[in-house]
């Protein structure tokens, strides 16, 4: 009875690896169509470039999430500037990746950059904050500094 157990659970893992597989295989069909009919740089890339960074860290592979949010802050900084909430969203989407690749150094600076631009689009309570705050906590935790991460705890209640 245990070994049908366990044939059944590996079966729904690959059926779930498969179908995760099937997911980033279309969305990158899908970016290939943008891409040629927008250009590469588009803004409007920006959406299937989310999306792909999602399913590919969904399904593990860390770094090909961290090169989809690295390519959607490179068109954002080019279509927005520094100072836009967009271009703010994906350097936190990309610090949030690189907290999970223990990459605290990239992380950061991409965190202190992004913070005070949401903080002022949205104000200091938005509960958008707590994911970049409770990141910056994570960090300075990693750093040794509990006065810091604490601080940045306290901001993200």
């Amino acid at each position: 009875m245990l070994a049908v157990g366990l044939v059944t659970a590996f079966a729904g893992v690959q059926d779930a690896n498969a179908a995760d597989a099937r997911t980033v295989a279309a969305l990158n069909q899908r970016l290939a169509v943008e891409e040629s009919r927008s250009g590469t740089a588009s803004p409007q890339l920006l959406p299937l470039l989310g999306r792909l960074a999602g399913a590919t860290f969904d399904d593990g592979a860390l770094g090909e999430a961290t090169e989809s949010r690295r390519r959607a802050l490179k068109i954002a900084l080019r279509s927005y500037g520094g100072q836009s909430p967009k271009t703010a969203g994906a350097m936190v989407a990309l610090a949030e990746v690189e907290v999970l690749r223990h990459h605290s150094v990239d992380a950061e600076p991409l965190l202190s950059t992004a913070l005070p631009v949401l903080e002022a689009r949205l104000g200091a309570d938005n509960p958008v904050l707590v994911a970049p705050l409770t990141a910056l906590a994570r960090i300075a935790v990693a750093r040794g500094d509990l006065h810091a991460a604490k601080d940045a705890a306290d901001r993200a209640q």
